[in-house]
């Protein structure tokens, strides 16, 4: 309800007999018409919301994000606490004023139009904030579409199965990689195929190698490492720097094999060749025949760390995927693929999926919260700028006498357009530069929520505040205008 312009309405009513409880009533009905209108409004850009949100991000989800039950009873629940706490009480202040201080109106109204400015100050600052929060995550997701993964998921098909359910043993098992192996990759559009344990993000195998004549030769060093077939870097398109890859004569019975990337290298033989050297793993010793170049394995934001490679015909282990590389497009070489696979074994549980979509998934996080922080913040901003709007119309309202004397005396309009406008600037100035200054201190916060971009980037921190000015301005514009066209008379 706006009190300051009702006064000397609430000031009649209650001269021609208006009892308090009816002033009052009258005031917070007002005010609940107001607020659950808003929340029909919020609930109705909710559900537009639930059906473009997952396509606007790419989500793979079958749910509906649609409102349901519960967060019905919740925007009831919250109109109507709005309305009793933004409407309750200045009605019931203005309900037991004297009628006479009503009907006089006291001059109040630059008190009350700086109590509004310091609001639409606060709001400005919680803008500015959600804004640069909104802009890094945005930067973040930028950055992630850049990143140098080290192998290229493009045109992958990937089908997950579990050999330890369908009771086969080691021998078994690895006839069974072998036969596979050499069937799917004679189907027609397949470039090359390769088998792997652990997929890229899916989790990962540690282990603490111990390599002869270094510094790791007894306490050991605690690395990661990976369970591949033949093929599994040339597939992958991952780079070998040294030595060669894993092939099909990397078999049970034969040497045991090991392909480390640069910085296993490098910690383990600094400035040295590590072909030939050897690693001990589970009381066997493994030759380096390769050294691959240092990838992303585990996590997309992660720091170069330490990786080996052994080939999955000579380490067995039941979980296995099968990595395929094509040359059309994946989903038409799905269906020949898993039939070559259930004429080996009609038994089989399979999953599928593409790597260039789990690469997708890692990054699902980054895109919902820089979403929803931008949506948060531009709200934040409309309601900074709505209030700003306020506050300058009303005091042109309040100084609508003052100004027409001013133009009585020869004040030119353009004089009090920049009057106008300079005050609003000023209010969102301070704003800006409170907000700024809080963004600068949680840098140390919000460097752990963004990526590849620095926490107090230049960018963001020069865009935002003057897009907040600019709104600023342009919310000041109407009742610039408004004051500049009062008669004098």
């Amino acid at each position: 309800v706006d009190i300051e312009e009702r006064e000397r309405e609430i000031g009649i009513r209650a001269s021609l007999g208006a009892g308090r409880r009816r002033l009052l009533s009258q005031l917070v009905t007002e005010s609940l018409i107001l607020s659950f209108l808003g929340g029909l409004v919020g609930l109705g850009m909710a559900c537009f919301a639930g059906s473009v949100i997952p396509a606007t991000l790419a989500l793979n989800t079958d749910r509906v994000i649609m409102p349901d039950a519960t967060v019905l009873l919740f925007v009831f629940l919250l109109s109507t606490l709005a309305a009793l706490l933004f409407g309750t009480a200045p009605a019931w202040k203005l309900a037991r004023v004297d009628v006479r201080s009503l009907l006089q109106r006291p001059g109040q109204g630059r008190t009350r139009a700086w109590g509004r400015g310091g609001l639409v100050v606060g709001q400005t600052v919680l803008s500015v904030i959600l804004l640069i929060c909104g802009g890094l995550l945005a930067r973040s997701v930028q950055a992630t579409q850049n990143i140098d993964l080290g192998w290229d998921p493009d045109r992958k098909l990937v089908i997950s199965l579990l050999l330890d359910n369908a009771g086969y043993g080691d021998e078994e098992g690895v006839a069974f990689l072998e036969s596979a192996l050499e069937r799917v990759s004679q189907v027609p559009g397949v470039r090359s195929v390769t088998v792997v344990n652990r997929l890229p993000f899916l989790g990962s195998n540690t282990w603490s190698f111990t390599a002869p004549g270094t510094d790791f030769s007894v306490e050991g060093l605690q690395s990661t490492f990976n369970l591949v077939g033949p093929d599994y870097f040339r597939t992958l398109d991952m780079e070998i720097v040294a030595g060669r890859g894993i092939t099909r004569d990397d078999v049970l019975g034969n040497p045991g094999v090991v392909v480390v990337n640069e910085a296993f290298a490098e910690r383990l033989w600094p400035g040295e060749n590590p072909i030939g050297r050897t690693l001990d793993l589970i009381d066997q010793s493994w030759r380096v025949v390769g050294v691959a170049r240092t990838a992303i394995y585990h996590s997309p934001t992660e720091n170069p760390r330490t990786h080996a490679f052994f080939s999955s015909l000579q380490l067995y282990q039941g979980r296995n995927s099968f990595i395929v590389a094509t040359e059309p497009p994946t989903s038409t070489i799905v269906a020949p693929v898993e039939e070559v696979l259930r004429q080996l074994n009609p038994n089989l549980t399979m999953s599928r999926m593409t790597l260039s979509g789990l690469v997708r998934e890692q990054f699902t996080s980054w895109r919902i919260w820089a979403a929803l922080i931008s949506v948060i913040a531009a709200v934040a901003l409309f309601l900074a700028v709505v209030g700003l709007y306020g506050v300058q119309s009303f005091l042109v309202s309040q100084r609508s006498k003052e100004i027409g004397i001013r133009m009585a005396l020869g004040a030119e309009k353009g004089s009090v357009v920049r009057g106008v406008m300079g005050r609003g600037l000023l209010i969102g100035a301070m704003g800006v530069a409170v907000g700024v200054v809080v963004a600068l201190a949680l840098s140390g916060v919000l460097r752990g929520m963004v990526f590849g971009v620095v926490p107090n980037d230049p960018l963001v921190f020069s865009i935002v505040p003057a897009v907040l000015l600019v709104s600023c301005l342009l919310a000041s514009l109407i009742p610039a205008l408004r004051a500049s066209g009062v008669n004098p008379v």
